[in-house]
């Protein structure tokens, strides 16, 4: 797990400052969405947990660096997008799970899914109305 939440949190300093907008392009997403089919359901869960527990207690990990184009102001994912990762890792996991026991989803094509499945619930809990 502390691997797993290490992982996302050097992955969320990745950043690449899109010029079309003011949020930044990040590594962050991946990584959840890369531990959820890695990862059993309940860990995955756990790791993200994890990550948003050392983010609480103020750890830097998803404290994001600055914009260069808006000094002051910080570049990253908001909290709507984070309080949605650990259900997202796990949703990912158990579809990939069952993709795999599945006749079509084994390979590259379950994986895909699977993971596009839990970018969706990541986009649309961003959406969903809690206050930014």
């Amino acid at each position: 797990m502390l691997a797993g939440s290490a992982f996302v949190a050097v992955c969320a300093h990745v950043v690449l400052p899109l010029n079309f907008t003011p949020v930044p392009l990040t590594l962050q997403t991946f990584a959840v969405l890369l531990l959820g089919l890695l990862l059993s359901p309940r860990l995955a869960a756990g790791t993200l947990a994890a990550y948003l527990a050392e983010g609480a207690l103020d750890c830097p990990c998803f404290r994001p660096p600055r914009d260069p184009r808006r000094p002051g102001a910080p570049a990253g994912a908001d909290r709507r997008y984070l309080l949605a990762y650990p259900a997202a890792a796990a949703l990912i996991s158990i579809l990939w799970r069952r993709a795999r026991l599945s006749n079509w989803g084994g390979g590259f094509a379950g994986a895909a899914v699977s993971a596009a499945a839990g970018n969706v619930f990541i986009l649309g809990c961003a959406d969903c109305g809690l206050p930014r």
